[in-house]
Order: C-alpha cells, then structure tokens, then sequence
C-alpha cells in the first residue's frame, strides 16, 4: 500500500499490530524524502540515514542497496563500508549505512530495503580529486526515472 505524507512517500507493508486489546492495521514506513543527496570529498567519513518505523517489538531487516546502471546489488560490509542498526524507541529507528573512507568508486544511488519494500533513491555524491578522478552526479536517467516516480505516486 503506498501513502503520501507531505514530502514523503510511505512504502507500506500490511501487517498488524496489539494496541488496547484491538487488533489495529499498522504500516512499517521509510521516511526517506524524495530527492535526498549527500556530498563528500574522497576520504572523508559519511552516514547516510534511513529513518524507519515499525509495529512489532522487534525491528525489521533493513538491508542497503546500489543501482548499478538499472540493477540494484545489496551493499556488503567491508573495511571502508558498514551498515548497522540504531533503536531510538520501541516502534522506531535508523538503518545506517556508513563509508570510512568514501571514494569516487563509492559515489551513485543508494535505497534501503524492507524487503520488498525499497526506499526513495539516495544519491551519494563524491566530488574532488582522487588519484586524478573527477566526480560527477549519478546517471540523469535514474534521477529522471526517481523524480517521475514521486510525481506520480504524490498526482496519481
């Protein structure tokens, strides 16, 4: 079920949830504004964040992803690259996904995945000089197919 927000878009998952003795539909939900991007020069540190809620005690499996031209591949733990879980209450929290030392081969779209629920697009954007690379946005396509994607499910 898709539900628009304001600004954001609600990637839905029926599932049901206890309140008082009644049983109550309850959604899990990205809070992951259309549009987000992150800047950042070669070897600096960056956390990009995606804010979640949820019905049951436990928190859902938040898994990150990488489009790479139109194929999405799960992003693997690694020296330079983690991913973890942060609780901030009972029903809510923070899929993190952090480079140590980002660099131009880090620099594209990014989604965390509820599966199979995906988030809005998150571009992470590498610019400056690394080893003589210069870096520019993620493909336009793909920024292109995002924009007309929130278009749609916040006119349609």
């Amino acid at each position: 079920m898709l539900q628009s927000d304001g600004d954001y878009l609600r990637f839905s998952l029926l599932s049901s949830c206890v309140s008082a003795g009644q049983e109550l539909n309850c959604y899990p939900v990205f809070y992951v504004r259309p549009g987000t991007t992150h800047l950042a020069s070669p070897g600096e540190q960056l956390q990009v964040k995606c804010p979640v809620t949820f019905c049951s005690g436990s928190p859902p499996t938040v898994t990150w992803r990488k489009v790479y031209e139109y194929i999405s591949k799960r992003v693997k733990n690694t020296d330079k690259i983690q991913t973890w879980w942060r609780s901030l209450t009972e029903n809510s929290g923070i899929a993190v996904l952090q480079f140590t030392n980002i660099s131009a081969d880090d620099a594209g779209l990014y989604q965390c995945e509820m599966s199979p629920l995906l988030s809005h697009y998150i571009s992470v954007t590498v610019t400056g000089k690394a080893a003589g690379n210069l870096v520019t946005q993620p493909p336009t396509q793909l920024i292109m197919l995002e924009h007309t994607r929130s278009f749609l499910f916040q006119h349609g």
